[in-house]
């Protein structure tokens, strides 16, 4: 159908991030600078690239955001080609309130934990951190003492006091500032329920808007770092509140095809390790996406998310950051608290469950299973040590589900070594050494699909 459009969302991570900054080079790499995108025109302004234009958006909830647009047709696979509209879900404004007893209580979460608790790929950074906070109590030890005993200190042991206050002030008013939100976000406490409650509350607003809005026939969810877990978030949460568009009738092509992606999905459980049937289940994904969308015609009770991209996620290592260890995120899992990818089944060995309601027939699919429908794709660069590669990120498979495309790939710099140095923030940098990473990404996007 021409003239339909796609919306991309992209939620940026943590850090004092500006608004648009974020999706401004998301768009350029993935969208101007495309080389599979030709959507250039003889009248077009001499400029590089594909042209987007941005435009006033209230819908995002800010005057400070704009909706950055292309035309339709885009992509060399044909004119038919959707025309694109991307937003910003920006959040940083609703967590510059962390303070540091927020964040010393989450440092301290993680540090006291029994060894048994850390997950292998995260214990040397973790015992680095102790080896830390032990030399810090050490040092303030020390010079509290010297005060009270009046004891007569070397010089050079008074400059190396001197240096350790003025790097922990540094320290920790870049903590705050850098991991604040994660502290702010990650945990239930309650000097944090009010930040979470305001995030996800922006976030659903502006995708039930837009899903309500008639105008588009498909959500790509995307999100860096932090904001991965608060992407993940917005689509459990919608898909539960989303009684209606997770409905159908008990015969038809919802039904044919939920029953064909339950077979690709015990499949895939039988035998998580074989590519091809992780293929076989995400192209089940999409023919119940299509047909739950079809199903019905009141656009306002479709279900439009069809995507979720995350890119540097930590929830490859959730068993340490949401939960107490390994056995408690399974159960989370199992108890249907977290969805996963295929979805945790009913009773019956279904995803979907009769409508209670006696006048109906109708089936409804259960609200942990958004990733019956939604194709989730994670891209990482697998960390090598606590400096080389994304220590922060990592597959997810593991403990999401084996429905899930984790795609590794290895970021580098024009400097040998030094290049691999945190690569945490360089998943669409249009350089040589991330073209692995922003092809991944391009790819996992789908920009020319319906």
């Amino acid at each position: 159908m021409p003239g339909r459009k796609s919306a991309v969302i992209l939620t940026h991570g943590m850090g004092e991030q500006m608004p648009m900054a974020t999706l401004r080079g998301f768009v350029e790499a993935v969208w101007v600078h495309n080389p599979d995108i030709d959507g250039r025109r003889p009248d077009d302004p001499p400029v590089l690239g594909n042209p987007v234009w941005w435009k006033p958006d209230t819908r995002n909830g800010s005057h400070e955001l704009y909706r950055i647009t292309t035309r339709s047709g885009g992509h060399r696979q044909g004119a038919e080609a959707p025309r694109i509209d991307f937003f910003e879900f920006y959040w940083a404004d609703l967590t510059t309130s962390t303070t540091t007893a927020q964040l010393r209580d989450w440092f301290m979460s993680l540090l006291l934990r029994r060894p048994s608790q850390v997950p292998g790929d995260v214990i040397g950074i973790w015992l680095l951190l102790w080896a830390a906070t032990i030399a810090a109590i050490g040092l303030v030890s020390l010079q509290g003492l010297a005060q009270i005993l009046d004891w007569k200190l070397d010089s050079w042991v008074k400059v190396a006091l001197w240096g350790f206050t003025a790097l922990s002030a540094v320290f920790i008013a870049f903590a705050v500032a850098y991991f604040g939100d994660v502290a702010h976000y990650i945990r239930a406490k309650p000097a944090n329920i009010q930040a979470r409650r305001e995030i996800r509350k922006r976030g659903l607003e502006l995708l039930q808007t837009l899903s309500k809005s008639g105008e588009y026939d498909r959500i790509i969810l995307v999100g860096h770092s932090l904001g991965s877990v608060i992407a993940y978030d917005l689509v459990r949460l919608l898909w539960a509140e989303e009684y209606a568009a997770r409905t159908f009738a008990p015969a038809g092509k919802v039904a044919d095809a939920l029953a064909k992606l339950r077979k690709a999905g015990e499949s895939l459980n039988a035998n998580p390790d074989d590519p091809s049937l992780l293929d076989a289940y995400q192209t089940e994904q999409k023919g119940l996406f299509t047909s739950l969308r079809e199903a019905h015609s009141d656009t306002r009770k479709r279900w439009l998310v069809s995507d979720l991209v995350t890119l540097g996620c930590p929830l490859t290592h959730a068993e340490f950051l949401i939960a107490r260890n390994i056995e408690a995120l399974q159960q989370d899992v199992e108890a249907r608290r977290l969805p996963s990818a295929p979805p945790a089944t009913e009773a019956s060995g279904d995803y979907a469950y009769p409508v209670p309601d006696p006048t109906s027939a109708a089936m409804r699919l259960h609200h942990a299973a958004p990733f019956s429908l939604v194709r989730w794709t994670n891209i990482y660069d697998p960390a090598r040590g606590a400096l080389f590669g994304d220590v922060i990120s990592g597959p997810v498979r593991g403990n999401f589900g084996a429905g899930i495309r984790d795609v590794a790939v290895r970021i580098n710099g024009r400097v040998p070594l030094l290049g691999r140095i945190f690569t945490h923030t360089r998943y669409w940098d249009e350089d040589e050494g991330a073209a692995r990473s922003l092809a991944a990404l391009r790819q996992a996007l789908k920009l020319d699909e319906r």
